[in-house]
This record gives structure tokens, sequence and C-alpha cells, in this order.
């Protein structure tokens, strides 16, 4: 049978697809010269020959699997992936493969028609592309500090392992979920306006000069700052927002404005309340004589001045007391970074 007329003129010369017809057995009735040519290392003979000669023998299964839906599925194409042998260092590369079953002038079944070419460079930029994916997770991962990825809705779509342990959210729960869904409440300024203006700006990057404040699965509150920055994939926006725990610094200027606060209401006691004695005290001076016809007159200063003086002690230990009263004692604890 002259096989070669029941195959198209352009797949005969092709020069990029391998044309094989088999036996339903596996051995070949005909390969066209594309295939002799790329496989003459392995025989320069081919007919009569079992089609596992040239295929990497853990693929033997796969194309014997092939063939039987092409049997069972006379009508349908079956793809598969087959390994192919290299001339140099005996190894193998990778080649797609569509089989069909092939039938006589009369319809009746007598083999398959198998149409392959070489897919080892997709295969290689496959893997390529996963191993730069899994690059870049670990990367990713080695952020310390919680990362968000959003879409142009403003919706996460990824976060990684610190923002799960700080946020308590596993990936599942809060992947779909606006960024107002961490927000916390009460607060003027939320996530979604200062994303806004981010992306109406002209500037690539942005950092958030400011406390905001999120919620986690527990609801406590969490101070936080973020850096944003954005990239376009598929037409679309991608906004990348770092955050970092401010939970130390919150306690740090809260403990500066007490401070402060203490502060001035010692600088009004020294500015208002301690000049009234010190100023009878001075009066009072003024007003001691020398001599017996002003004792009576001294005595009675000198009370004043007694009175004058346990006043300003008084005031003097209050100040001591609202100083100490205002020291703002709080262990600070910053969250030690989660390693998976």
């Amino acid at each position: 049978m002259d096989y070669q007329k029941k195959i198209p003129y352009f797949l005969v010369n092709s020069k990029v697809y391998d044309i094989v017809i088999t036996d339903l057995e596996g051995k070949y009735l005909y390969v066209n010269e594309n295939f002799k040519k790329r496989f003459s290392f392995v025989s320069n003979q081919f007919i009569g020959k079992s089609h596992t000669i040239s295929i990497h023998p853990d693929d033997e299964l796969k194309a014997d699997q092939a063939v039987l839906k092409c049997l069972e599925n006379p009508s349908q194409p079956v793809k598969v992936e087959l390994r192919k042998p290299l001339k140099v260092n005996s190894s193998y590369y990778w080649t797609q493969w569509e089989f069909s079953l092939f039938t006589n002038d009369y319809n009746k079944p007598i083999g398959i028609l198998c149409v392959g070419y070489d897919i080892s460079k997709t295969k290689q930029n496959i893997a390529e592309l996963v191993q730069t994916k899994l690059k870049l997770n670990k990367v990713i991962q080695a952020i310390p500090h919680p990362l968000m990825l959003l879409n142009n809705e403003n919706k996460i779509v990824y976060v990684n392992n610190q923002f799960e342990h700080l946020f308590k959210y596993s990936l599942t729960e809060i992947v779909d979920k606006k960024i107002d869904f961490i927000s916390s409440p009460n607060h003027s300024e939320n996530f979604q306006d200062i994303l806004e203006s981010y992306k109406s700006g002209k500037s690539k990057t942005k950092r958030v000069e400011k406390f905001l404040f999120c919620k986690t699965s527990t609801n406590e509150k969490k101070p936080v700052g973020a850096n944003l920055s954005s990239y376009v994939s598929d037409g679309k926006l991608f906004t990348i927002v770092i955050l970092e725990d401010l939970t130390v610094s919150k306690q740090y200027q809260d403990a500066i404005l007490n401070q402060n606060e203490a502060l001035k209401k010692i600088a009004w006691k020294h500015s208002h309340e301690i000049r009234k004695p010190v100023t009878n005290l001075l009066g009072l001076a003024n007003l001691f004589n020398e001599g017996a016809d002003y004792w009576e007159s001294n005595v009675k200063s000198f009370e004043y001045v007694k009175e004058a003086i346990k006043e300003l002690d008084l005031m003097t230990r209050n100040i001591v007391k609202e100083a100490n009263t205002n020291e703002y004692k709080i262990k600070f604890e910053k969250d030690k970074r989660y390693i998976s």
C-alpha cells in the first residue's frame, strides 16, 4: 500500500513535523524524511521495527494508552507527549504527538497515524518559568513584613506568610476580599482612599507617612505603615502593598505624648502655682524689722513665712508625684518575624 498518497503533501515534505504510521501492534509502516533524518542514528531502516526503539522506555505505556483511546474513539485524535532520544549523551528531548486511527481504502483500521514536533524549548521555558516562580516566591516570603497583592478593584489576590502570621488570616480566608476588609473602623482615611490617591498620582511608589490601623481576625487593632508600588500585567494594574508593624513605634509615640503632657502640667504649676508662695515669701521678707517694737509684727510675719514654706513644699511634692504618675510604664515587645 502506498501510505504516502494518503498523507497531505505538505506533511510528507515537512521540515518541522515528524510523520509516522504504525500498524496496530506498534511496528513502523511509514516515516517521512524529516523523521528519518532526525533519528537516523537510531536506525537506517525503520519499516517493520517496533516504535519502542525511538521513545523513552518510561513513555511506552503512554503511547500504548493513546493507541487504545484511538481505537475506542476512532473519530477523535489523541494528544500525547513522548520523550525521544538525542544523538549525544544518550539523553532525551520532549515531543508533542497527535495520534489518530489510520484506515485503508475500505475504511478498515490498519494502523495509527502519528504527527509530532519538538517541544523541548517550550518544556524548557515552562521549567524555567516554574523555577523563576519558585525563586520569586522565596524572595516574597523572605520579605520581613506583611505583603499584599491587589488587583485593579483593590481586591486581595495574594498575601505572604508574614501577613498570615500577623493578621491571623490564611490566604483562602482573605483572597478576593477588598482592602477595606482589614481596615480598622473609626479612622478618617482608610486604605481605599489612600489607594485611589496613589493610583491617580504619577509616582511609581509611595510611602504613607502616617499611622494606619488594621484589624486582625481576632479584631485586634494593629498600627501599620505602608509602602505602595504597582505593575501592569496583561493590561491590568496590580498594586503591591508592603505593611510594617508599627505597634512598638506607636507605643513609643504614646509614651512621648504622655510625658509631654506631664511636662506641660509641671510647667503650668511652675508658672502659676509655685510663683504664688515664692511671691509671698519675698513680700514677707520685706516686712521684717529690727527692734523690740516690731517683735509682735515679726512673729506674725514668721507665721506667714512658715505657712508659705509649707505650701511651697506641698507644691513640690505634688509636682514630683505628678511626674511619677505620668511615667509611661510599658514593656515594649516587638512582634518577632514569623519564619515558616
